[in-house]
């Protein structure tokens, strides 16, 4: 069974230059510096590394079989008169209220 996957072909592995400078393209500074930093060396592709990395990460099961049916009717009803009352309650969110009110009106003058 062939390795699949970009580099089965094993004549276009890339070199650790060129992978870093794909990272630095995709704006991931953090893994080129990582790449630049470690002394580990890409695996090389193979069936044994494949197999590996199978083991490491299997496949992810589907488990939506296994979920709860939906509740129809199990939701919060509120109108607007609730969300005043509820804002009204706290002091710092009546703050909060006032500070965007404000904003809102300088920033229209």
């Amino acid at each position: 069974m062939p390795v699949e996957g970009v580099y089965a072909g094993h004549c276009n592995t890339p070199t650790i230059s060129q992978v870093v400078a794909a990272k630095l393209e995709d704006g991931n500074l953090r893994a080129a510096i990582r790449l630049l930093v470690s002394a580990d060396t890409p695996a090389a592709p193979s069936e044994e590394s494949l197999s590996k990395l199978k083991e490491k990460h299997p496949p992810v099961l589907d488990k939506a079989g296994h979920l709860p049916a939906p509740q129809r009717y199990n939701c919060l009803a509120v109108d607007e008169s609730d969300v005043c009352r509820a804002v009204l309650s706290s002091p710092l969110a009546l703050l909060a209220v006032l500070i965007m009110c404000a904003r809102s009106t300088f920033a229209t003058w």
